[in-house]
């Protein structure tokens, strides 16, 4: 059974509430997929205006700053 004839089925008010619910969930999905895309530019954009990732400091290569900060290292 086709996905359109059990849409027809349905009472009039619940296709409308279902659509409306579906349109809602996937704007909030394109807005939410938009908002990461900015955020995930604009950190790309800064550490590459720094010249150097955050976290990391002058003259320390990524995996040094890795190993900087361990569990064991944390105050207690």
């Amino acid at each position: 059974m086709s996905a359109v004839l059990l849409w027809n089925r349905l009472p009039a008010r619940w296709r409308t509430e279902n659509a409306l619910i579906l349109a809602a969930l996937a704007l909030s999905m394109v807005f939410l997929v938009s908002f990461c895309s900015v955020v995930s530019s604009v950190v790309r954009s800064a550490e590459q205006r720094h010249v150097q990732p955050f976290g990391q400091a002058p003259g320390q290569t990524p995996e040094q700053a890795a190993r900087a900060v361990t569990p064991d290292d944390s105050p207690s």
